[in-house]
């Protein structure tokens, strides 16, 4: 009878163990989704921000391969493009470290990510040259290039195209 007692303890310590362990895994999986929807909502919060939507008009109205001179002529256009450089950078940094899917990024603010680095590319390379700091707008660049690299389907078509199946 003791015998027995102990194996069915045993079995009951293994079950107990087992489920805990299995909570675990899901509660961090649960977790890591949550943080990543939070990051998301913070990166289209910072987009829809005032400062960010005005300084994202100034920079869309550049021209593709924008002059690095024409940016530092204008000290409006300056702070513009060094606002969107460094949400750009933070953007880049959040999908390094997993914070936000590339995908998530990209189906939220890929498009204007792209048409930022096409202006801005020739200025970024610029000002590392003229501040003699290598890692100015390094982040942008990797995201713009993490973008190019692995496009979203959605973003070749548009997602009225793409996801034009979608049922609820």
């Amino acid at each position: 009878m003791t015998a027995q007692f102990e194996i069915i303890m045993q079995l009951a310590t293994l079950a107990t163990l087992l489920a805990g362990v299995i909570f675990g895994i899901l509660e961090l999986r649960r977790a890591r989704k949550a943080r990543a929807e939070k990051a998301a909502i913070d990166v289209f919060s910072l987009c829809i921000q005032d400062v960010f939507s005005n300084a994202q008009m100034r920079v869309l109205d550049l021209p593709l391969d924008a002059s690095p001179d024409h940016i530092r002529d204008s000290p409006d256009l300056r702070c513009a493009t060094d606002l969107i450089v460094n949400q750009h950078e933070y953007f880049g940094m959040m999908v390094f470290y997993r914070i936000v899917p590339l995908r998530t990024l990209d189906l939220l603010v890929g498009g204007v990510v792209r048409g930022n680095w096409m202006r801005l590319h020739k200025y970024v390379k610029s000002e590392r040259e003229a501040l003699n700091i290598p890692a100015f707008g390094e982040w942008f660049q990797w995201l713009a290039e993490r973008l190019e690299q692995y496009p979203q389907p959605e973003k070749e078509v548009g997602a009225h195209i793409a996801c034009s199946d979608w049922k609820p």
